[in-house]
């Protein structure tokens, strides 16, 4: 088609045209003549005198457009790599006054250097959209309403990798006539499928419809590590979203059944109850501030909230997205009007909830929150509305209280500590998990059901055998130790009864204090580079905000005041800006505050989430991990010299030319030279996904290496790992019916950190056979891996590990019965 019409050839990113690339053996499966992107023609020949045709019909109301990389949208991948021809090229530098000639084959490089390519990209996007803008118009002068929808992958923002798509959306998007976006970024979703990890709220607020679904594949068994049931993905999936989709391949059989009608069993129980305020609601982000419980960073990370508003209702969905662990969270509710009762209610039970007792909430009450229990991967509905007060209080009702199941707090010292001698060598901070002294009966500890918190330790990861040293214990839960830069002090926060604390300790573990001292929460503690100052979030206000304050806890002060979740804050190596993320916008974001004048600046704002940022050491670059495509969590660098973000890249995608090698990233950390970042990856080599490990990526020359890899526990066969086969024979074997039982179980990386002289990696761990949680060393490749057993979790009289010919249980307690 696009020969026919005589239409302008693509130009790659090394400068070169399809029919080029074919004579030095590029292979082409849908025709080898790949038209410029921006040609009008194509558009018109390929989509408008179809739909247009379908639209004067009568009978038929949109078009769906399976997108993909093949013909008209083809040539090697859909992202930065077209197009660079003259008209696109020239086009760019008359726009911006750029007096220049550049070949072609030197123009993707020369955008790159000179700082240029994502307004170019920007500017292909924008010269795209009007492209289909007026193919759109066209249709609609003939049916108003007709709806456009596509199924590709599609992040708004993420320039380098889908220009296209968006400039193609943003064209055919009407707010008379929403755009439906069929999202096929799960796919192949990630074992715990975080449904949180798509574009949806980018795409809401561009007014268009976003429907997320995955491959029933993926549901039934080709995934075997999956955690998540196929009803309960579903019913996620609707509940998150304006919609769901599922992909069969397969003759539907009773096991589709099943699954379709289970989650539509759930989801017609909440449609029900709320379809009012999910339909015409004002969604919302941040209207909850959750606090989990027990301060443990990966559940805090896996809750997430979604609230409706419609005049004076409000339909409050908090979710625990941790798929093995269930939490206590306290949902305090800030913003409410004054001087109004309130009636809190649970969709599912129609039962309202108390606190001490009443079902009448004050402003005053909800802004100091509600405790929810929920079990692992479960949610809860709630509908908050006036309570006038002219009712009797129910016979029945779900208590909110706040338990107090720990003692009190107990005073730590008012002497704050001025360090004692620097913690030398390889100093690695940790958790260890403990049995907590609060059990008082009998002395039988196999009678007793165990309750457990955690400790700070540290060690030398150097040493050959190394002494694992308790320094601080209480009866709750401590939670991210920081060493100060002269290794003299570390910060952490300290759990007890769901307040979070700052505290400090000497690095020998001497005289600890509480420097927060407050009865709100704080938690998170970074040091400033020069020691005198910790940042940290806190919900004193209502909401995770940031937060300063000088080493004795003097000088707190509130660095940011938003609505939404404000955390982790990362130092610049000058100290002079702090980066975190935050919520504000719907998904967390990148964030700039300039620590004298108070300045904010968003930094990355794309499409989906990015998480755990930190400066390189030189502090001209920040990396973080951030999606790609849907679940899939990449490293992301960015240009910050001149503090703004520039030449943002994907570093897996850009040195493997895909986005599925590796999925996951996170624990990102920098070498001490800062031409290596470290991470734990999950999900390797695509549709196998069978391992989890470490790599280290080097940025100059780009390159990335896969230096420790581990596959997972496997209770049972199944899935792809055993041969690979086309993807429509479903293979899943004991896991074919979609219940995610007797999961494959990846193990798990954490808490990555380099040696000082960045020989050695040390890493949190449990790939070791006997089940148990280890601190392990190894060499910057992966060879000479030491696993540390000082640092064995949890810590304990019965966690020994295997010794030959020891007597078991049953040998121990006759002995001990015969004695």
């Amino acid at each position: 088609m696009a020969e026919d019409l005589e239409s302008r050839l693509a130009v790659n990113q090394l400068g070169r045209t399809s029919l080029e690339e074919q004579t030095l053996g590029m292979k082409f499966e849908h025709g080898a003549y790949v038209p410029c992107p921006l040609d009008q023609g194509i558009a018109e020949e390929w989509i408008a005198k179809e739909v247009l045709r379908a639209a004067k019909s009568g009978v038929i109301d949109g078009c769906h457009i399976d997108w993909e990389s093949y013909g008209a949208m083809g040539f090697d991948q859909l992202g930065d790599n077209l197009c660079y021809c003259d008209v696109c090229f020239e086009g760019f530098t008359r726009q911006n006054q750029l007096t220049t000639s550049v070949g072609r084959s030197e123009r993707y490089t020369w955008l790159q250097e000179q700082g240029h390519l994502i307004d170019y990209l920007a500017g292909l996007r924008d010269r795209l959209a009007e492209v289909y803008r007026r193919v759109g118009v066209r249709v609609r002068d003939v049916q108003p309403n007709f709806i456009f929808s596509a199924y590709m992958f599609f992040t708004p923002g993420d320039l380098q990798n889908s220009w296209r798509f968006e400039g193609a959306t943003l064209g055919l998007h009407s707010p008379s006539a929403p755009y439906f976006f069929i999202d096929p970024s799960h796919y192949y979703p990630h074992h715990s499928a975080p449904w949180w990890e798509t574009s949806y709220p980018k795409m809401k607020a561009l007014g268009m419809k976003h429907i997320l679904g995955s491959w029933v594949g993926g549901l039934y068994g080709d995934l075997p590590h999956l955690d998540v049931s196929a009803p309960q993905w579903i019913y996620e999936a609707a509940m998150s979203h304006d919609g769901y989709w599922v992909w069969y391949e397969n003759r539907f059989g009773p096991t589709d059944s099943r699954m379709l009608r289970a989650a539509d069993k759930r989801i017609s129980v909440v449609e029900s109850k709320a379809g009012d305020l999910l339909v015409k609601g004002r969604l919302d982000y941040t209207f909850a501030c959750l606090v989990e419980q027990s301060g443990d960073p990966d559940r805090q990370r896996s809750i997430r909230q979604r609230t409706y508003h419609a005049g004076d209702r409000h339909l409050l969905w908090v979710f625990n997205g941790n798929t093995d662990h269930a939490v206590s969270v306290l949902a305090r509710i800030p913003r409410l009007p004054e001087e109004q009762q309130w009636s809190v209610r649970d969709l599912g039970s129609d039962l309202p909830y108390a606190r001490s007792g009443s079902t009448r909430w004050t402003n005053h009450d909800l802004a100091n929150g509600l405790l929810l229990e929920m079990e692992k991967r479960s949610g809860t509905w709630l509908i908050i509305e006036p309570d006038e007060g002219t009712n009797p209080e129910p016979a029945r009702s779900i208590s909110a209280d706040v338990m107090r199941t720990h003692p009190a707090r107990p005073d730590a010292g008012t002497a704050t500590p001025v360090g004692s001698e620097p913690a030398g060598g390889f100093p690695i901070l940790y958790t260890k998990q403990i049995p907590l002294d609060l059990y008082k009966g009998g002395t039988n500890l196999d009678s007793v059901n165990p309750v457990f918190g955690t400790a700070i330790h540290r060690l030398d990861g150097l040493e050959d055998n190394p002494a694992d040293m308790q320094l601080f214990k209480i009866d709750g839960f401590c939670r991210g130790p920081r060493l100060s830069r002269d290794a003299r002090r570390i910060a952490f926060s300290c759990w007890v009864n769901g307040k979070g604390q700052i505290y400090l300790v000497n690095a020998g573990g001497t005289n600890p204090v509480n420097i927060s001292s407050n009865r709100s929460c704080d938690t998170g503690p970074e040091w400033s580079p020069d020691g005198r100052t910790i940042a940290f979030s806190s919900d004193r206000d209502g909401d995770w905000n940031l937060y300063v304050m000088n080493a004795d806890g003097t000088g707190q002060r509130k660095l940011t005041a938003v609505p939404g979740t404000e955390q982790h804050p990362a130092w610049s190596p000058d100290g002079r800006r702090l980066a975190y993320v935050s919520d504000r916008s719907g998904d967390f974001d990148v964030y700039l505050i300039d620590m004298k004048t108070g300045e904010e600046q968003q930094i990355s704002d794309r499409a989906g989430n990015e998480y755990e940022p930190c400066w390189s050491p030189d502090g001209t670059k920040i990396a973080c991990t951030a999606n790609t495509h849907g679940s899939f969590l990449d490293i992301m660098v960015m240009d910050v010299q001149d503090g703004t973000a520039r030449n943002a890249r994907f570093l897996i995608q850009t040195a493997r030319k895909r986005w599925y090698d590796f999925s996951n990233i996170q624990s990102i950390a920098w070498s001490p030279d800062g031409n290596r970042i470290a991470a734990a990856f999950e999900d390797s080599k695509h549709r196998r996904r069978e391992k989890s490990g470490i790599l280290v990526v080097t940025l100059e020359p780009l390159r990335v290496q896969e230096v420790l890899a581990v596959d997972p526990l496997m209770p049972k066969p199944g899935g792809s790992i055993e041969e690979e086969r086309p993807r429509y024979k479903l293979i899943g074997g004991w896991y074919f019916e979609g219940n995610a039982a007797r999961r494959w179980l990846p193990k798990r990386f954490e808490s990555i950190q380099w040696s000082p002289d960045g020989s050695r990696i040390a890493f949190h761990s449990d790939l070791d056979p006997s089940g148990y949680d280890f601190l392990f060393s190894m060499a910057d490749d992966g060879t000479d891996m030491t696993r540390i057993d000082g640092s064995m979790n949890p810590a304990g009289p019965h966690n020994q590990l295997p010794v030959a010919n020891q007597p078991d249980k049953r040998e121990r307690n006759k002995e001990r019965d015969e004695k």
